[in-house]
């Protein structure tokens, strides 16, 4: 099976910290590179999808870490029902998934590359360069899939993560400049009102980030009641964002099949349901159907450039607010099941840890807490991504929040645990 050997032996932070610092240069340096014989148009949607994935859309990391990914979410989808089993506390377990994980890879690789070139996401300059541009999307995807087992082994967190921060951070970083240049342009020409689009698009990306960075340090403790004597429990911490950001992730999937369904449906006798959906235009922007009403609207921008606002601006304001909010609460509590994070499965973790305490009470304890924090995570998830895309953000409600859940888990698992270390490498006075 392709992959990266494991070092021999257990690598010191330095070490960790040298090949992570290699993975990011190769990926950039990757990201930069064109594919060879494509048309450079495309919908932002497209992009959008591409740099969620940790990709450079027409670049040779076009699939970034997207079938890693979707092999991922399948793959806990099937172990979370008990298709599959998987012991993970034994090596044999841990490596059975992981080949699992790089099969079902690799197929996605050659299936969603194959899907690019055809649904002309990624256009040919003509039919001769079909395979020439399928050919260096598969390898493209393959370099991606090595530097993530790299990145797992040898770095200090898998290269899904730093993949797509890497990519959301460049995105951002690049457009906040761009965006502030146009701004100072503006207000030397003495043109207040086209100053204060760029600039309100960034102070709403910080507002959102340092709401969710806030929503990450909320937690509760749970008392698990242990033993046969009376008022002895443990406490069992949760966060307010019990399934992170995967319900708005999953509410975004669900917004893109509805797009690509509609797009299909419109090449087929079918064409009258695909519009009824959703219609297009020329560069693949929703414009009509029932999609447009729950397609973020950047009301600032409106509001800037119209001098006011106008009632279908304020409906579909409304209208996305509620499906993000609603739709991300509803996709955290069905998240919790299907993924073994319910009550049921902890409670049956708890009893086989303490084999004499009633799974069933545990269980009870547990409905009482994870239920309602999964609903409300959820809807706050949703709450912060609907005020960053209504308002308009330097980029989009879900790059935000995933970006800061990838590095607080980055601070909390990497940082915080050797920060004495860091110091010593940085050494910088006042960092002492």
């Amino acid at each position: 099976m392709i992959g990266v050997e494991s070092p021999k032996r257990v690598l010191t932070f330095k070490e960790r910290l040298f090949w992570t610092i290699i993975i990011i240069i190769v990926y950039l340096f990757l990201s930069s590179i064109p594919i060879y014989g494509i048309s450079p148009e495309a919908s932002s949607f497209i992009y959008q999808i591409s740099m969620l994935l940790g990709g450079t859309f027409g670049s040779l990391v076009t699939l970034g870490v997207g079938p890693i990914v979707l092999a991922s979410i399948i793959l806990m989808l099937l172990i979370g029902g008990e298709v599959i089993k998987i012991d993970f506390m034994s090596p044999e377990g841990r490596a059975k998934y992981e080949e699992y994980q790089k099969i079902l890879a690799i197929i996605f690789i050659f299936v969603e590359g194959l899907i690019h070139v055809l649904f002309g996401w990624l256009r040919p300059i003509s039919i001769e360069f079909f395979p020439i541009v399928y050919l260096q999307v598969i390898l493209g995807g393959f370099i991606i899939l090595l530097l993530d087992d790299l990145s797992t082994k040898y770095g200090f967190t898998p290269g899904v993560n730093l993949f797509i921060l890497a990519a959301i951070s460049k995105s951002f970083f690049t457009r906040m400049v761009v965006f502030l240049q146009d701004a100072f342009t503006n207000l030397a020409q003495g043109n207040l009102v086209n100053a204060m689009l760029p600039l309100g698009e960034i102070i709403v990306a910080f507002i959102v980030l340092i709401l969710a960075t806030y929503l990450h340090k909320i937690y509760t403790e749970i008392p698990i009641p242990l033993g046969r004597v009376r008022g002895r429990s443990i406490r069992f911490p949760v966060k307010l964002l019990y399934t992170s950001v995967i319900p708005i992730i999953l509410l975004f999937a669900f917004w893109a099949n509805l797009r690509f369904w509609a797009w299909v449906l419109q090449r087929t006798p079918l064409e009258t349901l695909g519009k009824i959906i959703a219609t297009f235009d020329e560069r693949g922007n929703v414009i009509g159907g029932i999609l447009l009403y729950i397609t973020p609207p950047n009301l600032l921008a409106y509001v800037l450039t119209h001098g006011g606002i106008s009632l279908e601006i304020v409906i579909r304001s409304v209208t996305y607010f509620f499906w993000s909010v609603i739709g991300a609460a509803i996709f955290s509590y069905l998240w919790i099941f299907s993924s073994g994070m319910d009550p049921a499965k902890l409670a049956l973790q708890f009893s086989q840890a303490f084999p004499f305490r009633d799974p069933r009470l545990i269980e009870r304890t547990l409905e009482r807490y994870i239920i309602p924090i999964s609903i409300i995570g959820g809807a706050a998830v949703g709450f912060l991504n609907a005020i960053a895309d209504i308002f308009g953000s330097v980029i989009s409600g879900i790059s935000l929040l995933l970006a800061v859940a990838i590095a607080e888990d980055l601070y909390e698992n990497v940082i915080k645990p050797n920060w004495e270390e860091i110091k010593q490498i940085i050494k910088i006075p006042w960092f002492t």
